[in-house]
């Protein structure tokens, strides 16, 4: 197990205080029809899709409004999400971070699948980084706010989108990585000591793992902090490994991640960070007097 403390960089910081301020080959392989591409699906130029967030009409959303530049650096050039996506998307540190040692661990891959890719935050991350990215989800509103925000990062030209039910259009698919993300059953995950990934998400998460292998054996799978360590472990079959990271943001641990086949960092080239030191207080000592 790796524990990987997550420092929001200090460029990001400044930005959100200023803004508050102001006002393979695998690829040729895969082949789908054209009614399965999203293409059909791209908002009109100068719209936003998702929706417009008011705190007044979304009282709920306020805890994730407040950290919406953890979400999203460039948040105020017009990011956009639907209701759901604003307590289910990574955030941006933990997506960075994600990709960035994804290609240093598996610098030959080429092509990567977000199989439940959601606004977009990893599959632009992991965009940044290979050479092609093929995002993938059952809504249409989604995969339109994913599009939108692969423009403001400047990924668009090197992402594909196909809007439908992944568990479906798993046969026809190929890649080098598949990261897996499945809806975790909203916020409530939070609530239990511990999340069964079989019984407690919306989908047989061990089931999506194992049909998943059929595409590649490297595999990400992203999902709750509480998630069962040895459960995932198990995936990963007799003799092979699982490398698990948990993912802290400040003092937070936000989530677990495992990696399996090539994904794993079998010769220890991330190195995990130390958990940063509390700051100590600025406690003014007390006069004393010389004699």
């Amino acid at each position: 197990f790796r524990l990987f403390f997550l420092q929001m960089p200090p460029k990001i910081l400044a930005k959100r205080k200023l803004r508050s301020n102001s006002k393979s080959s695998c690829s040729e392989s895969y082949s789908a029809s054209e009614s399965d591409r999203a293409a059909s699906m791209e908002p009109c130029a100068g719209s936003r899709p998702g929706i417009q967030l008011s705190l007044q009409h979304y009282p709920h959303l306020a805890k994730y409004y407040a950290q919406r530049f953890r979400f999203w650096s460039r948040y105020n050039e017009g990011i956009a999400m639907d209701e759901e996506s604003w307590y289910s998307v990574t955030p941006e540190v933990i997506a960075q971070h994600i990709a960035e040692r994804t290609k240093k661990v598996f610098p030959t891959a080429d092509v990567v699948i977000d199989a439940f890719s959601g606004p977009g935050g990893n599959a632009i991350q992991f965009a940044k980084h290979f050479r092609r990215v093929i995002a993938i989800d059952i809504d249409p509103v989604k995969l339109q706010c994913s599009q939108h925000n692969a423009r403001i990062y400047g990924v668009y030209h090197k992402m594909e989108w196909i809007q439908g039910d992944y568990l479906k259009l798993l046969p026809r698919l190929k890649a080098d990585v598949v990261f897996l993300s499945p809806p975790w059953g909203g916020p409530h995950y939070s609530h239990y000591a511990t999340f069964d990934v079989q019984r407690m998400m919306m989908y047989d998460g061990l089931q999506i793992f194992r049909d998943t292998l059929t595409i590649t054996p490297n595999v990400i799978y992203f999902l709750p902090r509480n998630a069962l360590p040895e459960q995932l472990a198990r995936l990963a079959g007799n003799n092979q490994v699982c490398e698990a990271e948990y993912n802290w943001i400040f003092d937070k641990v936000k989530s677990l991640t495992c990696y399996y086949g090539r994904t794993v960092d079998y010769f220890g080239l991330i190195k995990p960070t130390p958990k940063p030191r509390p700051k100590p207080s600025k406690v003014q000592k007390p006069y004393a007097k010389k004699n």
